[in-house]
């Protein structure tokens, strides 16, 4: 078998060669008549639609009945891609490039095995083993270096829908687009490109990488956010763009934040702004950055500090333009902008101003978000009991965990009822309201640590 031939048979679904050769085949592709390739394969070669979808990646097996039926045709370039890639059909069999496994090349391993399909049940401890094995594969990509102008463009897309699409989606329905993306920009970064397009490359890699870094930090995996983290920070230093390496830094800063470490918190959201300051433009991320310090530090009770830097966010969330205020991980929106607010006034001590602040944000909110509204009810729960309203502060957090659907509830928002929990006085942690909310977060622990089995 040759070297060519062996990469195209590592393929999750890869058509036999008589198939690939015969004559309906050969016509279907030059035709790009998606419905009768996917016919062929299910007919021919014995694969389910679901077989189908998984292969070609962020595709449902209804839409491969769909196409087959031609209720739905195949015409984005980027799915051709994915449907050449994931068959194992050569790129001039359909009119496009050739793809990356038909040339010879490094080993530099394949990010399609360990990317698992969006709608394919896998446990967490499967989804983090492959987040682990996709970072480490990109890391090698970045450490060595043809792409076209609608591929650079499609990636770009992806990115930006990514980081609309975390706003709302479970963490690990997120992290799994997430991986495959990353298939399919790895191909690309280890090939040399000209210095334009290159940069463009590192910069989708350091978002995806920072994306990949937020959702591991919503699902609990500490050391793998930080890990994937760094990938992030050395993808935006290459392109040597201040705006990207502000960005991917910025969101980064959420991790130390929300895993007790507001010291290093503050440290880094002070790289941010010296950064920006450097570009002498206002950002989403300087925005970010001066609100997240003012959080850490009200976290390690500087209050002269955290209204100084609460006072800056103010004056760098009104010069934001619309496109900057985008409801996006990348973006500083209102709604955002009201969340992180509400939070900070109420680790300032301040408990009417503060809960009138996190009423406010909470109308920010459509329904589909679950994620900060969630945050928000739990830090109410904690204002409550820390000013005597044990019972239904312990009543508000319950409620809120067990309305949030079990995908969204991983060990972040654990981690929130548990610190509701520490809110209690010891005197009153045996009362049966703090009996039952201490039986549910650790029942809820279980259940989630039994998923990553």
């Amino acid at each position: 078998m040759s070297e060519r031939a062996g990469r195209r048979s590592g393929y999750r679904l890869t058509v036999s060669d008589r198939l690939l050769h015969s004559e309906p085949m050969q016509q279907a592709c030059a035709q790009r008549d998606f419905g009768e390739v996917f016919r062929l394969v299910n007919r021919r070669a014995g694969a389910s639609y679901a077989d189908i979808a998984a292969a070609v990646g962020k595709m449902t097996s209804a839409r491969v009945g769909d196409v087959i039926r031609g209720v739905r045709r195949i015409r984005d370039v980027s799915v051709i891609e994915r449907v050449a890639d994931g068959l194992g059909i050569p790129g001039h069999m359909l009119g496009i490039d050739t793809r990356a496994w038909e040339l010879p090349q490094r080993d530099l391993g394949n990010l399609n095995s360990v990317a698992i399909a969006p709608d394919e049940s896998v446990s967490l401890g499967e989804a983090l083993t492959a987040a682990d094995e996709a970072r480490q594969l990109m890391n090698r990509a970045l450490a060595s270096r043809t792409v076209t102008p609608e591929h650079i463009d499609a990636l770009e897309r992806a990115a930006a829908r990514d980081a609309r699409d975390s706003v709302f989606t479970a963490p690990l329905d997120m992290l799994n687009t997430l991986l495959f993306d990353f298939s399919e920009i790895r191909q690309f970064i280890t090939e040399a490109q000209s210095p334009d397009v290159q940069g463009r490359l590192y910069r989708v890699t350091a978002q995806l990488a920072a994306l990949a870094a937020d959702e591991l930090m919503v699902i609990g995996d500490a050391r793998q956010a930080w890990a994937w983290h760094t990938t992030a920070r050395s993808a935006a230093d290459a392109t040597g763009q201040p705006e990207t390496m502000a960005q991917v830094r910025a969101v980064g800063t959420l991790i130390p934040l929300y895993y007790n470490n507001s010291s290093e918190a503050a440290v880094l959201a002070r790289e941010v702004q010296e950064i920006t300051d450097d570009a002498r433009r206002s950002s989403a991320a300087s925005a970010l950055a001066a609100t997240l310090e003012s959080l850490a530090l009200a976290q390690v009770d500087d209050l002269p500090g955290s209204v100084a830097a609460l006072n800056r966010a103010e004056g760098e969330f009104e010069r934001l333009d619309a496109d900057q205020q985008a409801e996006s991980v990348f973006g500083f929106s209102e709604r955002r902008w009201a969340f992180y607010r509400a939070r900070i006034i109420s680790r300032q001590g301040d408990f009417e101003r503060a809960w009138e602040a996190h009423e406010h944000a909470l109308t920010l909110y459509p329904e589909q978000v679950v994620g900060d509204p969630s945050i928000i009810r739990l830090g109410q729960a904690e204002s409550l009991i820390r000013h005597g309203g044990v019972e239904d502060g312990c009543n508000l957090a319950a409620e809120t965990l067990l309305n949030m659907p079990a995908p969204h509830r991983t060990d972040i928002f654990l981690s929130q009822g548990g610190k509701v929990l520490n809110a209690v006085n010891p005197d009153q942690r045996f009362l049966p309201i703090a009996r039952d909310l201490r039986d549910l977060v650790t029942r809820l622990r279980r259940s989630h640590a039994g998923k990553e089995s």
